[in-house]
């Protein structure tokens, strides 16, 4: 399967349960005036999941456990499916003697987990984006069927407050009717009074 079908992915932490080095070898190759020194092995995946875009880093070592030299290289084209392995080779140019290269550490320093387009997590991602403009609508529904609540309800507290004043205005109104009626009732037996005197 082709590198592209497998673009989604996601960075590993604990690389040692995933990748496992097999038989590594060290290698002094002298050429001329130039000598070269390689690294060759295997990585094994030791995962359920399919790995890729694999960072080797070798260091080596002369015989009294001092670092001379190291390199580093990025096997981005690299693709381990699950349970296999894959063979490896890093090369560069030789800074010292084939004796001073004694030993090798080879560590893996990044290593990418691969989804093929059934594994990818999409399905999920849209699950959960679905919940949360449903988590985020909630609210503003519950605010809706609140206000048509109150809107429909006569008895909510500015409906009272409103019945209560008209009421008010109407009693204040019959009292002072009944005031003027009062007074002109006075004022007519008072002259009536003053007439018959008279």
């Amino acid at each position: 399967m082709s590198e592209a079908s497998y673009s989604d992915q996601e960075i590993i932490t604990n690389i040692d349960n995933y990748i496992s080095i097999e038989n590594p070898t060290l290698k002094y190759t002298a050429l001329g005036e130039r000598a070269y020194i390689s690294s060759v092995g295997f990585l094994k995946n030791i995962s359920d999941d399919r790995l890729q875009h694999i960072v080797i880093e070798v260091q080596y070592y002369n015989s009294d456990n001092a670092l001379i030299d190291s390199e580093i290289k990025n096997h981005y084209s690299m693709s381990i499916p699950p349970g296999k392995e894959v063979s490896f080779s890093i090369k560069g140019l030789a800074n010292g003697t084939r004796e001073e290269y004694a030993s090798q550490i080879i560590n893996i320093l990044s290593v990418d987990k691969a989804y093929s387009p059934s594994q990818r997590r999409s399905p999920k991602r849209k699950k959960s984006v679905w919940l949360e403009v449903i988590i985020s609508w909630v609210p503003m529904c519950l605010l809706i069927l609140a206000w048509f609540y109150i809107s429909r309800n006569k008895k909510f507290p500015t409906a009272k407050s409103v019945e209560y004043m008209a009421a008010n205005n109407k009693l204040m109104i019959k009292h002072n009717e009944y005031f003027e009626r009062l007074v002109k009732a006075v004022e007519n037996r008072e002259l009536s009074k003053g007439s018959e005197k008279k």
